[in-house]
């Protein structure tokens, strides 16, 4: 003990100047990150930082950041009104990860997502909340089309300590009406249109349900009901181009032949299916689609087989 005060009165001077080096140099460190994780990625278009604005349980909170009122697809401004709607309702559902509270951040999403992506509310902390939100995060929010919106998810390295981001994730969120309040379709659903139109051909009716789209693909379902004496395959699937939409300016947008089987292209006389099929095509709110094209309808009977293009209106 005697050596160690001994130490210490001889170098006093050196430890303290070492230990004030130290502190400045990690308040330097944590500065530099609050800078680098808030700052906007385009100071020119920023609505508002997230500190003055309260979320939608009036907390005010830090977790997201506004960078871009300007749509990033067409160039288009939204109002100041919807855009604190979208980021208020955004924030809380990042505020509601953060903290833990998976089943209030669940409550923030709507039935149809629920329905697609999250049936239970423990589908959604496994596949979405596990392992993610383990560290704080902050969001910085983009227009991106109508109500979707580019919300770049990554660490609050204020918080962590970590100077460079090594868990972000890139999302599509889309704000929807929803049992009268605002909630968010997530992880790349934009949302459900139901359509409901049917074309009748040769005694086979085919009905276009709904559709459900995403930032990459659409899937569609189907109801097809042969009224013909005859059995059908909708497609042999022999062909990867032969199933597809088809929008206003004659463009073609085809199926995942992939994900579908034989015997879902099969439907005997007198029997009524449902099929899902999905389409490789990017979300925009321009395109206008006018059918789904069955190019190669087959149609069996006894004396011979026909091949006809079947265009189901939508």
């Amino acid at each position: 003990m005697h050596n160690i005060l001994h130490f210490y009165y001889q170098n006093r001077k050196r430890i303290w100047t070492v230990i004030l080096v130290v502190v400045i140099i990690i308040g330097l460190i944590r500065i530099a990150n609050y800078i680098v994780g808030h700052k906007s990625p385009n100071p020119n278009n920023t609505y508002q930082n997230s500190n003055t604005i309260k979320d939608i349980n009036g907390n005010l909170s830090t977790n997201a950041i506004v960078s871009n009122d300007n749509s990033l697809v067409d160039g288009g401004k939204i109002s100041s009104t919807v855009l604190k709607k979208a980021k208020d309702v955004i924030e809380t559902f990042i505020n509601y990860c953060n903290n833990g509270e998976v089943e209030q951040a669940y409550n923030l999403l709507t039935k149809e997502c629920k329905e697609e992506l999250y049936p239970t509310l423990d589908v959604f902390k496994n596949n979405y909340w596990n392992g993610f939100f383990e560290k704080q995060k902050i969001c910085v929010i983009e227009n991106w089309t109508s109500n979707t919106y580019k919300v770049t998810i990554t660490e609050d390295m204020l918080t962590t300590g970590n100077s460079i981001n090594k868990n972000s994730y890139i999302d599509y969120i889309t704000i929807a009406e929803d049992e009268n309040s605002y909630k968010l379709n997530i992880n790349n659903y934009i949302g459900r249109t139901e359509i409901n139109k049917s074309t009748e051909k040769n005694d086979i009716e085919i009905k276009v349900l709904r559709k459900n789209t995403y930032m990459d693909y659409e899937t569609y379902e189907i109801q097809v009901n042969n009224k013909s004496k005859n059995n059908i395959i909708l497609d042999d699937l022999e062909k990867s181009n032969t199933i597809y939409l088809q929008d206003s300016k004659d463009a073609k947008y085809i199926a995942q032949n992939y994900k579908l089987q034989d015997n879902d292209m099969m439907i005997n006389s007198g029997v009524k299916k449902n099929i899902e099929i999905t389409f490789s095509n990017g979300y925009t709110t321009s395109r206008k689609l006018k059918y789904l094209v069955f190019s190669k309808l087959i149609s069996n009977n006894i004396d011979k087989q026909e091949t006809y293009a079947f265009y189901i209106n939508l």
